[in-house]
């Protein structure tokens, strides 16, 4: 609904797909009201002129716009919506993610993306999982990464206390955030910020293993597109984290970051041809359970109009 700048990762992958996208302020005019009332007359304004027969929400901002809208429309598309947000909002957020729960039986069917953000609604949900398309496999497995957006909940902090422990390992950030200026004042030398990117596959054929360090989770993407090229995720247990990993198998779940350190100096001890039976099972647990192959049809099977 809102045109970032720079685009959203997104964007970029919908365009070199050729699937058109459109903004909301592009299909309808703005009105003379407020923020939140123009947007909920465009979405009524959308709906009228377009006919769509599907909405999915993702996010609390955009389903409850949605539910407002659906509210002023006496023929609303089938509304799907996706509970993403694993941490646990304060101040006004806390109010916005409040009504987004209760108000989710507004919508026709919800998703959950973590047993435990699904256990916080007040209304029936579905487990789905995450998923990614499988990419070509040509990366040079070298970077130890961290990629995601540099805010609190991510805990870079943490990854950044991770190279403390490595100073002859060279440590990898990739993205943007508020609190980008603290944490390159707290980082080490071995520690490089490479900031927002715009192709993130030219990225991923550098990284050997990716660092999930969030404080809260669901089942976060980064991980999924990781794993699915063969890089190996070490991560605190945190949202789905337990359920994509099983320990030392296909990758490595810790308890706290010194357990995460351990395991860290215990891979790069570990033979080439090990490491490539980690990766290999990485990429299994993708296909199987996580691509776009396995999770599209029940997606599909969902926004069927229910008779």
């Amino acid at each position: 609904m809102v045109e970032y700048h720079p685009p959203a990762p997104l964007i970029s992958k919908l365009s070199h797909s050729d699937i058109p996208v459109s903004y909301l302020h592009q299909l309808c005019p703005k009105g003379n009201d407020s923020h939140s009332s123009i947007a909920v007359k465009q979405i009524t304004s959308a709906v009228a002129e377009h006919q769509p027969s599907v909405i999915h929400t993702h996010g609390y901002k955009a389903a409850l716009l949605a539910r407002s809208a659906e509210l002023f429309t006496r023929t609303f598309p089938r509304l799907i919506s996706t509970y993403h947000a694993g941490e646990t909002p304060t101040g006004i957020v806390w109010l916005y993610d409040w009504l987004d729960r209760y108000s989710g039986r507004l919508s026709d069917h919800c998703f959950a993306v973590s047993q435990s953000i699904q256990n916080k609604l007040p209304i029936k949900a579905e487990l789905l999982n995450n998923f990614v398309s499988l990419p070509e496999l040509n990366s040079n497995y070298k970077e130890i990464a961290f990629v995601g957006r540099l805010s609190h909940e991510k805990g870079a902090d943490r990854f950044i206390d991770i190279a403390k422990h490595l100073p002859d390992r060279q440590f990898s950030i990739y993205g943007d955030g508020p609190e980008r200026e603290t944490l390159s004042q707290q980082a080490p030398k071995n520690v490089v910020f490479h900031g927002h990117q715009s192709n993130m596959n030219e990225v991923w054929n550098n990284i050997g293993v990716l660092i999930i360090s969030s404080r809260y989770e669901g089942l976060p993407m980064a991980a999924l597109e990781a794993m699915s090229r063969g890089i190996v995720v070490f991560t605190l247990n945190v949202g789905r984290m337990s359920d994509l990993i099983e320990d030392g198998n296909n990758g490595f779940i810790a308890q706290d970051i010194l357990n995460l350190i351990e395991k860290l100096n215990h891979w790069i001890t570990m033979s080439v041809y090990t490491q490539s039976l980690i990766r290999k099972k990485a990429i299994k647990t993708i296909s199987e359970q996580y691509s776009s192959q396995s999770v599209i049809p029940i997606l599909i099977e969902r926004y069927q109009i229910e008779s």
